[in-house]
């Protein structure tokens, strides 16, 4: 299968009406789980004032959003053009572009813009998700209260998910903090969720923005989706150093179960056998599990964790063909397996995460970013010590 190939169509961020189109050279583009990213490349101004001011309409900061589709209705990265850089030895423009996502943090849900009070939104044991959407619908809609915004602001969708988590917040104007900000602290709470704001091609076929959330998280388990090298062959291409880091390991770990109060609170532990005879310096870690879940069943989680948590190995960076397997196929947070044996390194994991993407279409290849920490762990055994 060929690797897909980008076209980077450019909108109006706000009306969505079509710009034009740029040829971009040497693109690179990350995509992040929850993070912002940005998209870099090239364009060559030719000596033609039609074509050079439609460049020029195409790539002015904050008045241009670039997207990377690679046809069939969808849209792979987007973003909001923030800078551009002539060389004219060259004549070439370099571009940069900012995600959508980021760009939440740059708006403020503040005071009314008239002066005449400011807007505080509270909430009580309401669904973290509804809070998020209406983060959304306040900063499209200006703050309610009957005063209209100022404008820029392009229309957003999402979706109807619920969570089941009940949240208590507030929205206060004089905080003067940014719409992502606030979606940022409901999502790192406690049993929070994962966002974000993603570009699609609407019914009338212009691209259009949604507030994505994934509770708990985005992205699912892939079987087939398998990265390998070793002397057999396999799919990566070559491996970047590998540094090794214990920080995230643990020599004992408590599996803790929810209860109405401390004392009724189950728990269970299970440690590195070499902690008892002292070969290993000791380190613990808790971990609170939902659910009716008994003593055995919090052991047996307390000692699969600790053994998934065990290598000092946490992050595995390596570049993969677009085509093997095709880049389409996954995303940012899917889960998959890695197999890497030479001369130093032995990993055999499966169901870890995929935390970033870096993607170079030119060079048809992309470089992932795993978090070998970041587990799916294997169903109850009889391990663990109650």
């Amino acid at each position: 299968m060929a690797a897909p190939m980008f076209r980077y169509p450019v909108y109006h961020p706000v009306l969505r009406t079509k710009l034009g189109e740029l040829d971009v050279r040497e693109a690179a583009w990350s995509e992040i789980v929850n993070g912002g990213s940005t998209f870099t490349g090239k364009v060559t101004v030719p000596d033609n004032p039609i074509l050079i001011s439609e460049i020029k309409r195409c790539t002015q900061p904050y008045r241009a959003a670039l997207y990377a589709t690679p046809g069939l209705g969808r849209i792979q990265w987007g973003g909001v053009m923030v800078g551009r850089n002539w060389n004219d030895e060259n004549n070439e423009l370099t571009i940069t572009v900012m995600e959508w996502r980021t760009w939440l943090f740059s708006v403020i849900l503040g005071p009314r813009p008239d002066a005449t009070g400011t807007n505080i939104f509270t909430y009580g044991n309401v669904d973290q998700l509804y809070i998020a959407r209406d983060v959304i619908n306040i900063l499209v809609a200006g703050g309610g209260g009957g005063v209209a915004e100022l404008g820029g602001i392009p229309p957003i969708d999402y979706g109807i998910l619920s969570s089941g988590i009940l949240r208590n917040y507030m929205i206060h104007g004089m905080q003067l903090k940014s719409a992502g900000a606030h979606l940022d602290a409901l999502a790192n709470m406690d049993r929070g969720f994962e966002w974000d704001l993603e570009p699609y091609f609407a019914n009338d076929s212009l691209p259009k923005l949604r507030l994505q959330t994934y509770f708990p998280q985005r992205g699912g388990l892939i079987p087939y989706l398998k990265f390998s090298k070793t002397k057999d062959g396999g799919n990566i291409l070559n491996m970047e150093d590998v540094e090794e880091d214990g920080t995230a390991a643990s020599q004992r770990v408590w599996a803790v179960g929810e209860g109405p109060n401390a004392e009724s609170t189950p728990w269970a532990m299970d440690q590195n056998p070499e902690v008892a005879t002292g070969s290993v310096l000791r380190t613990d870690q808790v971990t609170t599990y939902g659910g009716a879940l008994t003593r055995v069943n919090l052991a047996s989680y307390a000692r699969a964790e600790r053994q998934y948590r065990a290598e000092p190995l946490t992050v595995l960076k390596f570049p993969v063909r677009m085509d093997s397997p095709d880049v389409l196929a996954y995303q940012k947070g899917d889960r998959c397996s890695v197999r890497v044996k030479d001369r130093w390194l032995d990993i055999d994991v499966e169901n870890c995460r995929i935390v970033q993407r870096d993607i170079f279409p030119e060079k048809n290849t992309a470089v992932l970013t795993v978090d070998l920490t970041d587990l799916v762990l294997p169903e109850v055994d009889t391990g663990g010590a109650v």
